[in-house]
């Protein structure tokens, strides 16, 4: 068989002319290689489209590989994103929870401390002066010579005295403010003073205490009176007590640091005397002096007595014990508790007044139902007064000046 090149109609071997479209045939030899050309093309073709498709094939294969890997890489960086997201967001929450942890862990001691002040009253004759917590102070009553003037920018105050007519207060730095009555200098405070523990204002004199333990005192001398001379070698003293009272041999008391004591007193001429008190002044934690009466806490709370005793000052009540304050006006006496609470005792009218009552008849030996919880007591010459552990303070007795009048 053979084929027309022309239209390519099948033809016999013997056919010479296509009877179709008349082309002329070659001859038998190219009429026998047709066909295997024609296979040869038809193959060829068929090759050809195979391969297209396979590569056609292979490239959509490729593109999926890309298109896969690329999405591999996103998705790994969104990983290490995320991961160090949450890592950072981890270590700030752990971080927080340990600063959480070491502030819940921090003692008072390592925290910044506001200052506070040991809440507390004192009065003076006729005057009352309190020391808040927060370390400033007020005071309420006569105000004859500016004692209840409180200096301007008073601060930080740990400690405060007060004398008949004048006040002195201690603050956080050592250095010590005075005011009020000032006629023998005794608010003159020596420049440059400081590193000082305790005050004790009297009725002339002013007197410090020194971290060492030793002892000042300032005023200058009026024709040689009133001088009161400090003994020598007087060291390891913790506290000073001094009387309010304007009269001749008025005493003063210092309290060491073991527990041992040394008086004097002190004269119009400027003599310095020594006193001999009993062996059961030892183990004295405190006092209070008025006049020529002294009264002194043991370190059992129990109290001891010497001096005067004209308006039963030096009466202890029957079973007083854990005493912590004492103080003492011109007739009473009143005392403070451990458990909070305050006796007074006294004015028994050897003057001539109603036994238990105060010049006008003001009873100051009864103590009010409300003075409980006390934390801090002080008595003046005929008023006492009582500050309780919210910071409030009940005052009785007399109030001629308005010295009952603090809360």
């Amino acid at each position: 068989m053979q084929y027309c090149g022309q239209c390519g109609r099948q033809l016999p071997d013997s056919a010479r002319f296509c009877n179709k479209c008349g082309a002329p045939l070659p001859d038998q030899k190219n009429n026998l290689q047709m066909p295997a050309i024609a296979d040869s093309v038809t193959q060829n073709s068929t090759s050809l489209q195979s391969s297209h498709a396979e590569y056609i094939s292979q490239q959509k294969t490729k593109k999926k590989i890309q298109l896969s890997i690329l999405i591999a890489i996103t998705v790994f960086i969104a990983a290490i994103a995320v991961y160090f997201n949450i890592a950072n967001r981890t270590t700030k929450l752990i971080t927080d929870r340990d600063q959480i942890k070491k502030a819940l862990s921090l003692t008072q001691s390592d925290l910044p401390q506001q200052f506070k002040a040991e809440p507390a009253v004192c009065a003076g004759e006729y005057y009352t002066l309190v020391l808040h917590e927060d370390g400033h102070v007020t005071a309420h009553g006569e105000n004859l010579y500016g004692q209840v003037n409180i200096p301007k920018g008073l601060s930080e105050v740990v400690k405060i005295s007060a004398g008949a007519f004048h006040n002195l207060a201690l603050k956080k730095d050592g250095t010590v403010v005075a005011w009020g009555y000032n006629n023998d200098h005794q608010c003159e405070v020596p420049a440059g003073i400081s590193g000082i523990k305790d005050v004790a204002a009297g009725y002339y004199y002013s007197f410090a205490v020194k971290n060492d333990g030793t002892v000042i005192n300032w005023r200058t001398l009026h024709d040689g009176m009133y001088k009161c001379q400090i003994p020598k070698d007087l060291t390891g003293v913790k506290k000073m007590v001094v009387s309010k009272s304007p009269v001749n041999n008025a005493l003063v008391m210092a309290i060491k640091e073991d527990g041992t004591v040394t008086a004097w007193s002190y004269t119009y001429n400027g003599r310095c005397e020594m006193l001999v008190l009993p062996e059961s002044f030892r183990d004295i934690t405190d006092a209070v002096i008025e006049y020529r009466t002294i009264i002194a806490i043991k370190k059992d709370g129990k109290l001891v007595g010497w001096g005067g005793n004209s308006n039963g000052q030096l009466d202890f009540p029957e079973g007083l014990n854990d005493v912590k304050e004492v103080s003492m006006g011109e007739f009473h006496s009143i005392a403070l508790k451990k458990d909070g609470t305050v006796l007074a005792w006294g004015n028994k009218g050897s003057t001539g007044m109603t036994p238990g009552f105060a010049p006008g008849y003001v009873q100051n030996t009864v103590v009010p139902q409300n003075a409980n919880n006390v934390i801090s007591i002080a008595a003046g010459r005929y008023h006492s007064v009582a500050m309780k552990s919210d910071g409030t303070c009940v005052a009785w007795g007399s109030n001629t000046e308005g010295q009952c009048n603090v809360k």
